[in-house]
Parts: structure tokens; C-alpha cells; sequence
């Protein structure tokens, strides 16, 4: 046992070394963004705005419509987003105005309430 505690097993396995709840549907939209040329930590505002203009089909995954529509499948995401994870979606929206209007608070992680 010696070998695993220098390792601090249970420190490793805490929850704080996990990503952070709704991190993966975060990636989806950064990936999303970067083939549609926006950087959603300071456009998370008109990602919403793109996510009210296209409307989504229930039960369609964006996966499937990826390729040949990414814009679409980026307001799917966006629009998970904001209905799953509405604290953090508020956060990334407030840190989005201060950094328009040029003030430049740290940006709150994905899936992280700030």
C-alpha cells in the first residue's frame, strides 16, 4: 500500500479532479464554434442568438447533420446548453458582455457557475 498512498490515491480520485458537470456538451460547442469561426467564450451572446434563429428538430442528434450543417448542429448545442445548464449558460453570458464592453473579468469554466 505503500506505493499507491505516495501517489495520493484518494486525492486523485476526489470529485474536484473531474471535469466539470456539462464539459462535454461544452467541447461539442467549442469544436462547433471553431468550424463556424467563432470563439464562444466571447460570443456566447450571439451563439444564443444563432441558437433562437435555427429552429430544432426533436429527436435529431447534431452528430448526424454535422457535416453538412454546422451552424445548425452549433444552435442544437447551444440551445442544450442553455435548457440543461442555465446557471453557467448565465455566467458565460455576463462575462461575455464585460469582456464587449471592455471589461475584462476571468472567465468562469464551462459547466462552472461563476
Amino acid at each position: 500500500m505503500g506505493y499507491f498512498a505516495e501517489m495520493n490515491i484518494d486525492e486523485r480520485n476526489s470529485r474536484d479532479h473531474y471535469p466539470p458537470e456539462g464539459f462535454a456538451i461544452w467541447c461539442r460547442i467549442e469544436d462547433l464554434s471553431s468550424e463556424c469561426g467563432y470563439d464562444p467564450s466571447s460570443q456566447f451572446g450571439m451563439l444564443r442568438d444563432i441558437a433562437n434563429t435555427y429552429h430544432g428538430y426533436a429527436g435529431r442528434n447534431p452528430d448526424e447533420f454535422r457535416e453538412e450543417h454546422p451552424l445548425q448542429a452549433l444552435a442544437d448545442e447551444v440551445r442544450r446548453y442553455l435548457a440543461e445548464y442555465p446557471e453557467e449558460a448565465a455566467a458565460m453570458l455576463t462575462a461575455g458582455a464585460a469582456a464587449a464592453a471592455g471589461d475584462r473579468p476571468e472567465q468562469p469554466l464551462p459547466g462552472k457557475a461563476a
